[in-house]
């Protein structure tokens, strides 16, 4: 774009945003990360648990401690997001009793929605079959994705797991769920990180998050990028989705480093 178009854009942008924050009638929500499980069926080199014994809680407790989520939000009068996640979350074998309670609350206070976290590798029509009378309160589906071809992601992941992982993405959007993908960029992955956006827009998938390798547990074995190389994917991924925000993917940035705000681009996109 011309340096003038792009000036005009932005400063539309920031008006629009300075306008939603003074009219805003409505609270933000309280998102909250929960951890079910440390099972998993992969085992993923940039994972950053260690292969300690696992311990999960049963049913029961974990019932207990959503009631506390719901009771804390219905007191400070927000919206809520609770994602589920792991390990791989619907390995648990109560996956789908603890979902249901969730729903039960849910109808009686229908201020907050359940999404979840996976691999893929286990999501088929069977289990969409499953999910779907949830649909109400699983409003997206985040499926990690850490390479653009089998040879880098099955590097990292394990062979096979990047066409299933692909299958159960088209599925989830074939029967209508709302669709994620989140890639890890370390020194291995990195070339295909430049084509993540490609991949997510192959996938009909509405965001796309990139985050850094945490170099713990298994992830200490992955070199980590260097600066100057975080700030030319963010760069060039921000100039891919700019424009095409809000019909094409969007790239989220609740998990990103802060290089993008160096650049009046990248920060007024971000904000929107």
């Amino acid at each position: 774009m011309s340096d003038d178009r792009g000036l005009l854009r932005y400063k539309k942008a920031l008006s629009e945003l300075q306008d939603r924050i003074r009219g805003k009638a409505v609270r933000e929500g309280f998102y909250v990360q929960w951890h079910l499980t440390d099972r998993c069926n992969l085992r993923c080199k940039h994972c950053y648990y260690s292969d300690a014994p696992i311990k999960d809680l049963p049913p029961e407790q974990l019932k207990g401690i959503f009631d506390k989520y719901l009771k804390s939000i219905l007191k400070w009068k927000l919206k809520g997001t609770i994602c589920l996640i792991g390990g791989e979350p619907i390995l648990r074998d109560d996956f789908f009793e603890l979902l249901d309670y969730i729903y039960t609350r849910w109808k009686e206070h229908p201020i907050f929605s359940a999404p979840f976290m996976s691999n893929g590798v286990r999501i088929d029509e069977e289990f969409i079959s499953r999910l779907e009378p949830y649909s109400a309160i699983v409003p997206q589906i985040q499926v990690s994705l850490d390479g653009t071809c089998e040879e880098t992601h099955g590097f990292i992941r394990g062979k096979g797991s990047f066409e299933k992982a692909k299958k159960g993405l088209r599925l989830l959007h074939e029967n209508g769920f709302g669709t994620a993908l989140h890639f890890v960029v370390s020194k291995t992955n990195y070339k295909d990180a430049f084509d993540v956006m490609k991949l997510g827009d192959e996938l009909k998938v509405t965001r796309v998050t990139v985050s850094r390798l945490v170099p713990e547990g298994r992830g200490c074995t992955l070199e980590m990028i260097t600066s100057p190389e975080l700030k030319e994917l963010w760069t060039y991924l921000s100039e891919r989705c700019i424009d095409s925000y809000p019909k094409g993917v969007f790239l989220a940035r609740g998990r990103c480093d802060l290089w993008h705000l160096a650049d009046i681009p990248s920060t007024l996109y971000s904000l929107k």
